[in-house]
This record gives C-alpha cells, sequence and structure tokens, in this order.
C-alpha cells in the first residue's frame, strides 16, 4: 500500500501494550491495524447509508411471489409488441 498521508490518533496507554503484542501475533502493526479497521467501517458505513433497507416491504414480496408461481404474466406474440408495451408503461 502506498502511504499518501500521514494520520495521528490518540490512543489509551494502558491497553497499548497489549494490543500491540495482539497485532504481533498477527504480522501486523498498530498502523496497518487501524487503516484496515477504518477502511472496512468506511465500506460498512457506505453499504449503510446507500441500502439502508434491505427488507422487502409487502407489495414487493406479493410481486415476487406472484412471478415465481407466474400468475397474471402478460402474454406477448412477439418481441416487437413487447417493446411497444414497455414504451406505453
Amino acid at each position: 500500500m502506498n502511504k499518501t498521508e500521514t494520520t495521528r490518533a490518540r490512543t489509551d496507554p494502558e491497553p497499548k501494550p497489549a494490543a500491540t503484542g495482539v497485532f504481533g501475533k498477527i504480522r501486523r502493526s498498530a498502523a496497518e491495524t487501524c487503516r484496515a479497521v477504518s477502511y472496512t467501517l468506511g465500506v460498512m458505513l457506505y453499504r449503510w447509508v446507500l441500502y439502508p433497507n434491505r427488507t422487502p416491504n409487502q407489495e414487493t414480496l406479493d410481486a415476487l411471489r406472484e412471478v415465481s408461481e407466474r400468475k397474471d404474466l402478460p402474454k406477448h406474440a412477439n418481441w416487437e409488441d413487447f417493446l411497444q408495451e414497455m414504451d406505453r408503461a
């Protein structure tokens, strides 16, 4: 990873030696771990903001059920008829 900018963080002095020991066991420095955690949190927040509601509402569930059961699906004689109906919608 290319270093492009320096970030400083204040930490409590008491847990730092224990944390540094854990990071050493996984062969990572505190700085590398901080970057990985901040990147992961950034990705999680990005997804949370863009896709806040992942549970489909009842209308969506009903539509999916109808399609899976092939209920009330329109029939088209050919591709051109289908495209014309899509243009009207």
